[in-house]
């Protein structure tokens, strides 16, 4: 698949090529975690794109500019983890162990789904009342859950630092992968 040169870089040149490259890098299996940087040379080698004499930078110069490649490859694979694109999630962060160690804290200071959704995207009135409530729960806990509490946050540390800069596909991301690289193949081909 080719990328037009001649506009500004977009994250959604590259939403069907980063499933791509992560289906090739992982051979269409679902969870298996690929390192971020090799997902990236990935995905521009099969948009076209020459890594020794890239069109754009690979890397913004400036916070303020957008057009680095690193960075539009990092945005196509967030929204493929959102529902932005498609009516299911193709890719996620690799986080085995993490969801359920997650549900255990949630349970233990006795937070919701919302109270969570609050403390990570809300409204700034809603995220400062689900940061209290959460600093009110800490503080209740009992010695026992304390102690509990603290060594979940440790292993959850531990398994963040683990799967740290670690993609990975869904299972509908996998066959996605598989349908797109054979259209993108058809393409290059001649045929498509």
């Amino acid at each position: 698949m080719k990328i037009s040169t001649t506009e500004r870089p977009t994250a959604a040149m590259f939403y069907e090529v980063v499933v791509c490259a992560l289906g090739k890098l992982t051979d269409f299996q679902p969870y298996v975690g690929v390192p971020l940087e090799d997902v990236r040379d990935e995905a521009l080698r099969l948009a076209g794109i020459d890594l020794e004499n890239p069109p754009w930078p690979l890397k913004d110069s400036s916070s303020k500019k957008r057009d680095g490649l690193y960075r539009v490859i990092h945005r196509a694979w967030y929204c493929q983890t959102r529902r932005h694109q498609y009516d299911a999630c193709c890719a996620k962060p690799l986080t085995i162990g993490l969801d359920e160690i997650e549900d255990k804290i949630l349970r233990l200071l006795k937070l919701t789904e919302w109270d969570v959704y609050d403390l990570q995207r809300g409204h700034p009135k809603a995220t400062a009342r689900a940061r209290a409530k959460k600093k009110r729960a800490e503080e209740s806990l009992t010695e026992k859950q304390q102690i509990r509490y603290e060594k979940l946050k440790a292993k959850r540390r531990e398994l963040t630092a683990k799967y740290k800069r670690q993609w990975a596909l869904t299972a509908r991301g996998a066959q996605r992968a598989r349908f797109q690289l054979k259209k993108l193949k058809g393409k290059s081909d001649g045929r498509g």
